[in-house]
């Protein structure tokens, strides 16, 4: 059974994928929304949720009650009857508004990157990267091994570290990069730097603020994280928070692409993702490959 990680400075973090994103919708439900639900309810719909939200088919027979019975089984519990265990899912706003991965995934695939777009800049690559969605800004994708130029852009950034993936926020990218290797001794093997291209001057630092937040929560579902906390704490207005969540969806599948699409191109070692454990068949090939986004079922 997972094993549940309430220690340090990052609470409601879970070893297993298909666990974390179960208990962020029941607590979307339970505390967001004011639903009441049933055992059924749940069965029928969250644990679904969660499977399909990370590329599983639906369970079938008693497997659903037997993955809830399993949640009620550990020591401490991770569900009392039909509501997350942990008090703190009440107020955790940064797990409450994550974009769906199952979203992330599709906008992933077969974005605009006109050729002439791609350029080499001081020991990076650089690429402006359009999502298929109207909803979402254009980016810049910047992705490199050594230090990054002096640009003084405002944006989200990645470090592959040998233990894990450091997602964090940054006006001043190169400025955070000593901290990281001077300060922290951080192993960092490369990073992705992911900022709108267009009209910067109005996302607001508060919305960067929140978008770090739902970004390290949103990474932390799936894959091995170094990042010690969450961020800020405290939830920002709703017109800070809404242009978070879509810098966070778009940062996190342009991130992706990038990852499966130029892995070939840029030839970078240990170019993948720290992805946790799941109890299901095939995982995580659904973000290795969104085309094959329905593994099966366990």
């Amino acid at each position: 059974m997972t094993d549940q990680h309430t220690t340090g400075n990052m609470p409601l973090t879970y070893d297993d994928a298909l666990v974390g994103v179960f208990l962020r919708k029941l607590a979307w439900e339970v505390y967001v929304a004011g639903g009441n639900p049933s055992v059924e309810d749940i069965v029928r719909e969250y644990v679904q949720s969660a499977r399909e939200d990370l590329g599983l088919k639906k369970t079938k027979a008693g497997a659903p009650h037997e993955f809830i019975h399993s949640l009620r089984k550990c020591d401490p519990p991770v569900l009392d009857k039909t509501e997350p265990h942990e008090d703190g899912w009440k107020k955790e706003w940064r797990l409450h508004y994550l974009p769906s991965h199952r979203i992330t995934r599709f906008l992933s695939t077969n974005p605009i990157v006109p050729p002439e777009a791609k350029k080499a800049t001081q020991g990076a690559i650089q690429y402006s990267v359009s999502l298929r969605s109207p909803a979402l800004p254009k980016l810049l994708v910047k992705v490199g091994k050594c230090r990054p130029a002096d640009d003084k852009l405002k944006g989200l950034y990645f470090l592959r570290e040998a233990e894990g993936l450091y997602v964090g926020q940054t006006h001043e990218f190169q400025v955070r990069w000593d901290n990281h290797v001077n300060s922290g001794g951080k192993n960092i093997i490369w990073w992705a730097f992911i900022a709108p291209e267009e009209n910067i001057e109005n996302f607001s630092d508060e919305a960067l603020d929140a978008a770090e937040s739902l970004l390290i929560s949103f990474w932390t579902e799936i894959c091995v994280t170094t990042n010690r906390n969450r961020g800020k704490d405290t939830p920002p207005p709703s017109f800070h928070l809404q242009p978070a969540i879509l810098f966070v969806e778009a940062a996190s599948a342009a991130f992706l692409w990038l990852l499966r699409d130029k892995r070939v191109e840029l030839k970078f070692d240990s170019f993948e993702l720290p992805f946790k454990d799941c109890k299901a068949n095939h995982w995580p090939e659904c973000y290795l490959n969104p085309s094959n986004n329905s593994s099966e079922a366990d």
